[in-house]
């Protein structure tokens, strides 16, 4: 256990002095730049975009851990690449301690960027929603990051990865924002339908504490039984 610590922290070391580890936050944050900018050439031509600025925001906060994961995943698997011959006889444990290294770090990008998209929405800072939703994206980034690790990735997979990553998003932001309820209801399989219903319903829905408070209960456990699975599948092909 100790050798296991050990090996994390000389991971998140490694990691952090890195210069292409702090280019994984380029993407979103030109997201975030390009979405300010468009919402203020918007006013200056005179369009109204305040009816779709709702679902734009739900569906530009998705796309940060889905970035962040995405970014990571690849950024390691390169990494992994350079190790070579040594990565394939590091024993189990250890090659695990380079995988949670990633799963943290994704969390800790996520944690620190995704505040920028919650404080430059509709929702004031003060309500619950936001530390909801946030909590739930930092969940979701650790499991992009597991995709790329619980299955044998090749470039083939990849791209077949961060394309459902995206039709993800786009069903759980479609879901929570044009379906009515109680269909809407079918696309809660996708992770990422809960942070968009739990931002939405601070807003669109009309605030109201305790249906927050079970969204966001429920979004947390799929969330979590999803991210054991992968890891559970990633520590098996480790073997």
């Amino acid at each position: 256990m100790r050798n296991l610590v050990q090996w994390l922290i000389d991971d998140l070391r490694t990691a952090s002095h890195n210069p292409r580890f702090f280019m994984i936050g380029i993407p979103p944050l030109l997201l975030f730049t390009t979405i300010q900018i468009s919402l203020s050439l918007s006013k200056g031509i005179g369009f109204d975009f305040s009816p779709y600025k709702d679902f734009v925001f739900v569906l530009s906060m998705l796309f940060v851990p889905q970035l962040i994961g995405t970014g990571m995943g690849l950024f390691m698997l390169k990494e992994q690449n350079k190790i070579g011959t040594s990565y394939i006889y590091m024993n189990q444990k250890r090659r695990l301690s380079y995988i949670v290294s990633g799963l943290i770090m994704s969390a800790v990008l996520t944690f620190l960027i995704a505040p920028l998209f919650l404080a430059s929405s509709a929702i004031s800072m003060q309500q619950i929603e936001n530390l909801a939703v946030l909590i739930l994206l930092i969940a979701e980034a650790p499991i992009y990051v597991l995709l790329f690790f619980s299955f044998n990735v090749k470039q083939i997979k990849m791209k077949a990865i961060v394309l459902r990553s995206i039709g993800f998003i786009c069903l759980g932001a479609t879901g929570a924002y044009l379906i009515p309820e109680p269909w809407q209801w079918l696309t809660g399989l996708a992770p990422t339908y809960w942070p968009s219903r739990v931002y939405l319903n601070g807003f669109v829905y009309g605030y109201n504490l305790e249906m927050t408070f079970w969204l966001y209960i429920m979004g947390l456990l799929i969330h979590v039984f999803i991210f054991i699975g992968l890891f559970v599948r990633c520590a098996h092909s480790l073997k």
